[in-house]
């Protein structure tokens, strides 16, 4: 017999592949870092990162794939992991939620 954990979001994830720019919010003397931003909701985000992260609180800027859109947001980091690369995947939540349309133009649906 398998047991799932139940679903806690709120909201429904999207599958996405967006780049991220990471910046830990309570070390300002931390370099920022890359990440790609897998699947997104209005609620959070998933990022995998090529680095260890261990920080609490990031400062994400997700960047749009198509034009000169992004949108920078305070992420509550809940989990962090890793895969079989090494890389760090992390799960969290936003701070402020992001609007429909925020989500909407960060995946194309305009």
């Amino acid at each position: 017999m398998s047991y799932r954990k139940a679903e806690r979001r709120q909201s429904v994830r999207e599958v996405c592949n967006l780049a991220a720019t990471c910046h830990p919010f309570t070390k300002r003397d931390c370099d920022s870092f890359l990440a790609i931003a897998h699947d997104i909701s209005t609620d959070g985000v998933g990022l995998r990162a090529g680095q260890v992260v261990a920080v609490q609180t990031l400062r994400v800027e997700l960047h749009a794939p198509v034009g000169a859109y992004s949108v920078s947001k305070l992420v509550r980091v809940k989990h962090v992991g890793r895969n079989a690369k090494a890389r760090s995947c992390l799960g969290g939540i936003f701070v402020k939620p992001l609007s429909q349309n925020e989500l909407h133009w960060l995946l194309g649906k305009e």
